[in-house]
């Protein structure tokens, strides 16, 4: 994964309109998409694409789609 996709806990917290301890809430209980830690290191960030992608079923929807599910949904796009 380029790492210029990737994104940390403030452009999460503008996106979503919400402050970044939220987004680390949000995280900690499963309400975003899975983060990435580069180089296997302790900061956390988010695939730009991946949080685009979860934000526009949310806005196409309505539905706030929790990890779990989230990744049900992606791995059936991928499959089809």
């Amino acid at each position: 994964m380029n790492d210029s996709r990737l994104i940390g806990v403030g452009d999460v917290a503008r996106l979503l309109g919400v402050s970044e301890k939220t987004v680390t809430r949000m995280d900690r209980s499963g309400l975003l998409p899975a983060p990435v830690h580069p180089a296997g290191g302790r900061a956390v960030r988010w695939d730009r694409l991946e949080l685009s992608a979860w934000l526009n079923r949310r806005n196409e929807t309505g539905e706030l789609l929790a990890r779990s599910e989230w990744q049900a949904v992606r791995g059936e796009a991928l499959a089809a």
